[in-house]
């Protein structure tokens, strides 16, 4: 092998390096990313099962395209490659193939479609405008979220209780700064603004701590507005709103 084939091989190993490596970090960090706690990809709830799932069959459509596109990429580089400084120029001229201009024109419709109707149907699935069976209202503020249960004269600071298996109205705003109210295992981030009232709703499917934090750049204390939200039982939850109800 000629010295300058030599180098061409090693060009071509580092496209090739290059692509791989990309792909994996492409697929990997967002992973890594939202697999730790607390994961939008361990949903608890209704809501965020439907957000996950939307989420995951985009990403494995990137992914598919990603390798399709960069594999016909490393394909050609390798097999129209001049092998030797004495070989020609490849013949730049080609004609259009019909076939293959309508597949990857059709192809690419019919993604877009698919998850445009996924998309439709994960608006439904979190739409608020639903019967529910308990109100809250949630307050941001530099910096803490205050907890409201308008109905029952209860207010908390930094943390919300609710039923198992509840549909439960979530009203959202804040007193000075646009904050964002996010727990991401039962749903996606809603804004909380000066003045007005953003809705959301949570159906937590099983028991436990899961915590939140504010996903909106507040100020200095913004880090310091986490939420824990401490899902129970029916009975117990019944207990606990008698009990603070009663001071």
């Amino acid at each position: 092998m000629s010295a300058i084939e030599s180098k061409k091989l090693k060009r071509l190993l580092r496209v090739v390096r290059y692509v791989v490596v990309s792909g994996l970090i492409m697929v990997a960090l967002p992973a890594i990313a939202l697999a730790a706690p607390p994961s939008p990809l361990n949903p608890a709830s209704p809501a965020g099962r439907s957000i996950a799932n939307l989420h995951n069959i985009i990403l494995w459509i990137a992914v598919v395209v990603f390798v399709i596109v960069a594999g016909l990429l490393i394909y050609s580089l390798v097999r129209f490659r001049r092998r030797s400084p004495d070989e020609p120029e490849p013949d730049q001229s080609f004609d259009g193939n019909t076939t293959l201009e309508t597949i990857w024109t059709i192809i690419p419709v019919i993604i877009l479609v698919a998850l445009l109707a996924l998309t439709l149907q994960t608006f439904q699935d979190t739409d608020p405008n639903r019967p529910t069976d308990l109100t809250i209202r949630v307050i941001g503020k530099q910096w803490l979220w205050e907890v409201q249960y308008p109905d029952h004269g209860i207010s908390l600071i930094g943390e919300m209780w609710l039923p198992v298996n509840t549909d439960v109205r979530v009203e959202i705003t804040s007193d000075d700064v646009i904050h964002s109210f996010w727990v991401p295992k039962l749903g996606g981030k809603v804004d909380a603004v000066p003045g007005y009232l953003n809705v959301t709703w949570f159906n937590a499917d099983r028991a436990g701590t899961l915590r939140g934090q504010c996903a909106e750049y507040c100020g200095m204390g913004h880090s310091k507005m986490p939420i824990e939200v401490k899902v129970v039982d029916q009975q117990s939850f019944d207990l606990w709103l008698a009990d603070k109800s009663q001071k």
